[in-house]
């Protein structure tokens, strides 16, 4: 029963998550004047948000022994549907938000939060049961999936700033009709200033997961590639950039590759191994990114051969925050 309910409550979030895609695909193609409430992409969410509260709350009924993910996955649902009400005032407020502020107004990043409190607690139960399993993919899907939901929900509200929804390299020859990018200024300095901004923005928050969740919760395998892919192909097919998705593919091989390394040389201590995951996955996704972008690429040689070289700086930055070099003779020391 309790593989069952886990399932069923990983399909639940997941659907809500495409449902809030939907939705911000919508406002990008259409722009952000809503009719009605009641449109398909709020029918996939808050069905999924409401089959996430009754599967959780099944759960927490038959005693089983992830009562206190169940609990968090359950408490998420709730604070959604409170930050729903919140949002509906602050409409009647301050009126409906149009852009960069539709993703920072206070009501709209409490659903965030509120999502992330649900999220977790997916992720705590998955560990719950992949500790009771027996081992193998069944047992560690679940967390690959709640890992990968984490980090998308972690990007959500930096959608402007993210490689995989701005061309800002190529001046929005791909995205730049959208009437969400109404009115951006795409070839200024500032311009510029955001596309770098973005890049290495993602490498501190990939790296961050590579190094931080993957690193307590064990490395299976397909995790790097699943959590790349998630952020990349929901980001793209958000913003219609699909280039970005594809973009995703190289630094998805290059982390799975260099996850097998720390597999087999140095497990949850070999530090070494996280600083190459951390540094050069973002390095390598930002050149790609820039690479298939030639033929339409407004940046100028210095900015397009320096950005890869800056993200990829970060995300071994990161790395070193997350995991400080050990003394000399320590078992936890650098490998």
């Amino acid at each position: 029963m309790e593989p069952v309910l886990l399932w069923l409550t990983l399909a639940a979030v997941v659907i809500a998550q495409l449902g809030a895609h939907l939705d911000a695909a919508y406002h990008v193609r259409a722009g952000f004047a809503l009719e009605s409430f009641w449109t398909w992409p709020h029918a996939v969410l808050y069905g999924g948000k409401a089959a996430t509260a009754v599967v959780a709350a099944i759960a927490l009924r038959s005693g089983t022994r992830a009562t206190a993910g169940y609990g968090l996955v359950l408490a998420g649902v709730g604070l959604f549907l409170i930050g729903g009400g919140i949002d509906v005032v602050w409409h009647r407020w301050v009126g409906i938000e149009v852009g960069l502020e539709a993703l920072l107004s206070p009501a709209h990043l409490g659903l965030v939060v509120a999502s992330a409190v649900s999220g977790a607690g997916l992720l705590r139960v998955a560990l719950a049961h992949r500790a009771a399993a027996p081992p193998g993919w069944r047992a560690d899907a679940p967390v690959v999936a709640g890992l990968a939901v984490l980090f998308r929900i972690t990007t959500w509200s930096l959608f402007y700033s993210a490689p995989a929804a701005a061309d800002y390299a190529a001046g929005g020859a791909r995205v730049g009709s959208w009437p969400a990018f109404a009115g951006m200024a795409w070839d200024t300095p500032a311009a510029a200033v955001a596309g770098v901004t973005g890049f290495v923005l993602h490498a501190v928050l990939l790296a961050g997961f590579l190094v931080g969740p993957i690193r307590a919760c064990g490395l299976p395998r397909g995790a790097v590639a699943a959590i790349i892919g998630w952020d990349a192909g929901l980001t793209a097919a958000v913003s219609g950039y699909w280039l970005a998705a594809l973009a995703a593919v190289a630094p998805a091989v290059a982390g799975e590759a260099l996850a097998a390394r720390i597999r087999q040389s140095g497990g949850r201590d070999g530090r070494a191994g996280y600083r190459a995951l951390a540094g050069l996955v973002p390095a390598v996704g930002a050149a790609t990114s820039l690479v298939l972008l030639a033929p339409e690429l407004r940046w100028s040689p210095a900015l397009t051969a320096g950005t890869p070289v800056l993200a990829g700086l970060y995300g071994l930055a990161t790395s070193l925050l997350m995991l400080p070099p050990g003394r000399v003779g320590d078992n936890g020391g650098d490998r």
